[in-house]
C-alpha cells in the first residue's frame, strides 16, 4: 500500500525548486519565496516517512545574503540540487544581488550544517544567463563537484558555456570564473555532464547553425579533463577569400595529445568531406597558429563551409565550429585549348568565367601521361600561349 505524506503546505509566493533522494530512503527539497518585497531560498530534509529533519517551517535558510535588489520577476532561479556521497547535499542557484546575476553553491551535511561558509561560494562570477536552463552538476570520481552553465556574452543574443570544479570544502579548483567550454555564436541550453574515466563530457543544445533565425539547433559535446583543461583549445577560426583561394587560419591556446587537424569542407553546411590534414603540436601550453590555403574552389554554390576535426593521438576527435565564406560563383567557368590535338611546339590556352588570377594547368597525352604543367594568368578575356617543350 502506498503512503502519501504532505511535506509542506506552500502559501502564495512559495515554489518547490528541486527534490532529490538523499540516498538513504529520504529526500531533500528546496523551496524559494519570492514576492514583490522579499526573496529567500530554503532547503529541507525529510526522512523515509516524510518527517522534516531540519528546523524551520521550510527548512534551513540557504543564504541570508540573497536579497531583492533589482527589478527582476524572479530573484532565485536555475537551482540545481544533488546528493553527495555522505548523506548530505550540494545546492547551486542563480540569484540577483546587484545589477548582474551570479551563480552560488553551498554544501549541507546530513544534519543540516553548512560545509562551505556562512552563506555560499560564488563559482562563475557575474553575468549569468538567468533565463537559460538550469546548470548541470555532477560528482567527480575524486569526490569533488563539477558544474556547467551558460553565461551571457558581451554580444547580445549570444551565450558562453563555462564549467567549474568545487572541492568538498568549497574551494574552486579551476580557473577563476570557470573554464570556457564554448563561446560560439548563438544560445546554448540544456547543458549536462557525464563522467568517463579521468575526464567528463559536456553536452548541450546549440543554436549556432541557425543564426540569425534561431529556429533549429544541434547537439554539441566537449571533453574536459579532471584538471580543467580541454584537449585542444581553439581560440579563433576564420576563413577569408582572396586571389582565387580560401585561406583558413586558426589558433590554439593549449593542446593535449593533439595529433592534428582534418580540414573538412561542405557546400551546404551539413555534409562535410575531408580535403586536407595539418599536423598538430602534441601537448603544449604555448599558443600556436595554423593556416591552410584551399585553392580548389570550383563549386556550384556561392558559399563554402569549413570545420576542423581535431584528432587526438588515441584516435578520439572533436569538431570545431563551422565557418562560412562567400566565393564567386563559377558555374560558367570554361577551359579551352587549341589546336586540339596539339601537334606543334606551342598551343593556346583560354580560361573564362573565373576570377582574375593565376591558375595551374596540367596537360596529359592520349595515354594519360602528364606531359606539361604550367601557370597561366586569367582575366576572363585573354588567351595565353604555352610552350609545349
Amino acid at each position: 500500500m502506498a503512503i502519501q505524506v504532505q511535506l509542506n503546505f506552500l502559501p502564495a509566493g512559495y515554489d518547490i525548486e528541486d527534490i532529490v533522494s538523499d540516498g538513504n530512503g529520504g529526500l531533500y527539497s528546496t523551496v524559494s519565496y519570492q514576492t514583490s518585497t522579499n526573496v529567500a531560498l530554503y532547503i529541507q530534509k525529510h526522512s523515509a516517512l516524510g518527517v522534516p529533519q531540519f528546523a524551520g517551517t521550510y527548512g534551513i535558510t540557504v543564504d541570508n545574503s540573497i536579497a531583492k535588489s533589482q527589478p527582476y520577476p524572479r530573484y532565485v532561479t536555475n537551482t540545481n540540487l544533488i546528493a553527495d556521497s555522505n548523506g548530505g547535499a550540494i545546492l547551486g542557484w542563480t540569484d540577483v544581488r546587484t545589477s548582474l546575476t551570479g551563480y552560488s553553491v553551498q554544501r549541507f551535511s546530513a544534519t543540516g550544517t553548512k560545509m562551505f561558509n556562512a552563506n555560499d561560494v560564488s563559482i562563475f562570477g557575474n553575468n549569468m544567463a538567468i533565463n537559460s536552463d538550469a546548470p548541470s552538476a555532477i560528482i567527480d570520481t575524486d569526490g569533488n563537484y563539477e558544474f556547467i552553465t551558460p553565461k551571457n556574452s558581451t554580444t547580445f543574443g549570444n551565450e558562453e558555456l563555462y564549467a567549474q570544479k568545487v572541492s568538498t570544502t568549497g574551494t574552486t579548483l579551476w580557473t577563476a570564473g570557470g573554464v570556457l567550454v564554448s563561446n560560439s555564436a548563438g544560445n546554448k541550453t540544456a547543458p549536462t555532464l557525464a563522467l568517463t574515466g579521468n575526464k567528463m563530457i559536456a553536452l548541450w543544445e546549440d543554436f549556432r547553425a541557425s543564426i540569425p533565425a534561431g529556429f533549429y539547433s544541434d547537439i554539441y559535446a566537449q571533453t574536459i579533463y579532471s584538471n580543467g583543461t580541454l584537449p585542444v583549445k581553439i581560440t579563433a577560426f576564420t576563413a577569408l577569400y582572396g586571389d582565387n583561394k580560401v585561406r583558413l587560419n586558426w589558433n590554439t591556446a593549449s593542446e593535449i595529445n593533439n595529433q592534428g587537424f582534418d580540414i573538412e569542407r561542405s557546400t551546404d553546411g551539413l555534409i562535410f568531406s575531408k580535403i586536407a590534414y595539418v599536423k598538430g603540436n602534441g601537448t603544449t601550453n604555448v599558443p600556436h597558429n595554423y593556416s591552410f590555403n584551399d585553392a580548389n574552389l570550383i563549386s556550384q554554390t556561392q558559399y563554402l563551409y569549413y570545420r576542423l576535426k581535431q584528432v587526438d593521438n588515441n584516435g578520439e576527435f572533436e569538431y570545431s565550429n563551422i565557418v562560412s565564406v562567400k566565393i564567386p560563383q563559377l558555374n560558367n567557368a570554361t577551359f579551352s585549348i587549341y589546336p586540339n590535338p596539339v601537334t606543334a611546339k606551342q598551343f593556346n590556352v583560354k580560361l573564362a568565367g573565373l576570377p582574375k588570377g593565376n591558375y595551374q594547368i596540367s596537360i596529359t597525352n592520349m595515354a594519360g601521361i602528364n606531359v606539361k604543367k604550367a601557370t597561366i594568368f586569367c582575366d576572363d578575356t585573354s588567351n595565353q600561349v604555352v610552350n609545349a617543350n
